[in-house]
């Protein structure tokens, strides 16, 4: 038998939320992002702040890709 998920629980699949009309990216990839973000925000050499700038590039890529299927 398979589980049946109420949408009120939001099942998660792989790091996607499953939403009612919606797919969302997960609580993981949330939490990445928000430290990046925070990183970026800091003093950095430039070499370091472009390496940043391109995780955060690939996270936010990987939102759209998700949310646009």
């Amino acid at each position: 038998k398979k589980e049946i998920f109420s949408y009120n629980e939001k099942p998660n699949i792989l790091g996607i939320n499953l939403c009612k009309n919606k797919i969302i990216i997960g609580e993981k990839t949330k939490l990445n992002k928000d430290i990046l973000k925070r990183q970026l925000k800091r003093k950095l050499s430039k070499k370091e702040r472009n390496k940043l700038r391109e995780k955060y590039k690939s996270v936010m890529r990987y939102k759209n890709y998700v949310e646009n299927q």
